[in-house]
């Protein structure tokens, strides 16, 4: 569980959005945050989760929390204020 996929974003593939001033970030989420954004992307629920990963469910609800907030705080403290 140590060794996640990263989403690498190459600046090749990625022309179109440079025109629009996209500039792909990583955030620096636990290998546990990515897993858990994997499955529930998959459509499995908080209680799914808990029990194939051995935790409480409450324990996914805050893990999802904590993650949207580490992207919640990477997106705003990447746009600038008018």
């Amino acid at each position: 569980m140590d060794r996640m996929p990263r989403l690498v974003v190459h600046e090749q593939s990625t022309p179109w959005l440079r025109r629009y001033r996209y500039l792909p970030q990583s955030v620096p989420l636990t290998p546990v945050q990515w897993l858990i954004i994997h499955l529930v992307a998959c459509g499995l629920s908080d209680k799914e989760i808990a029990y194939m990963l051995a935790m409480r469910s409450s324990t996914v609800k805050a893990q999802n929390c904590k993650t949207a907030g580490d992207l919640i705080k990477s997106i705003s403290s990447k746009v600038k204020s008018p």
